[in-house]
């Protein structure tokens, strides 16, 4: 599936930008949206169905129409302490004509953490809080038969809460590690405590509870 928005371009480890960044792009999309739809007699350029003795039998097609995405997106970091930072990423996206592309109107992302190397002169530690959001938009379905998704434009995703992340990455001359808990914002308290509370990817598939990822990269060199 699509990711909502542009989402980040810069590592973490990468050096911060020295002033907010403005993109603007208008991207031509051509046959790049696959699918079917259960309505024979409605089907966009992007799927249509095939029926068997009057049951319809998923089939997926390409659109051949051409269609423009314009997608404008800023990025600022604001230094509120020597070792505090608070990153923002913004995007404005909007699709002209009818073209088979479901994306919400604003996507952003914030980042809010320490980074610096806690008087160590190997270490590199960034640690913090992740928060993305997105306006509600008509998202696609999906086809387990096919393992696509296609167009859909007949129901409206929303997030009960942005989606809230933890993170702890750290580096050691040539050995990188990080320590994620994502998905926090699914912690339900009423009527038991758990991790339920789950925002929808798209219609009928939640994405998941509390996620736990830790990984690891060393490099060695003769």
């Amino acid at each position: 599936m699509q990711c909502p928005g542009a989402g980040s371009r810069a590592s973490i480890w990468s050096a911060p930008p020295r002033s907010a960044a403005i993109r603007l792009r208008a991207i031509p999309q051509r046959a790049a949206r696959r699918g079917f739809h259960r309505d024979g007699q409605h089907a966009p350029a992007a799927a249509r169905s095939v029926t068997s003795a009057n049951r319809p039998i998923p089939h997926a097609r390409q659109s051949s129409a051409v269609f423009n995405l314009l997608q404008v997106s800023a990025e600022k970091e604001f230094r509120l302490r020597k070792h505090l930072q608070w990153i923002v990423e913004l995007t404005l996206q909007q699709k002209a004509g009818n073209g088979p592309v479901n994306v919400p109107l604003v996507y952003t992302r914030s980042r809010i953490g320490y980074l610096g190397n806690l008087g160590f002169k190997n270490l590199l530690l960034a640690t913090g809080l992740e928060i993305k959001y997105n306006t509600p938009y008509k998202a696609d379905g999906y086809s387990p038969l096919l393992g696509q998704f296609y167009y859909k434009d007949s129901n409206t995703v929303s997030l009960r809460l942005p989606t809230i992340n933890a993170y702890f990455h750290f580096r050691v001359k040539s050995f990188t590690s990080y320590i994620r808990l994502e998905n926090l914002n699914t912690v339900r308290i009423k009527n038991g405590f758990g991790w339920t509370n789950n925002n929808l990817a798209i219609d009928g598939y939640p994405y998941p509870g509390l996620q736990l990822r830790i990984g690891i990269f060393w490099s060695f060199v003769n």
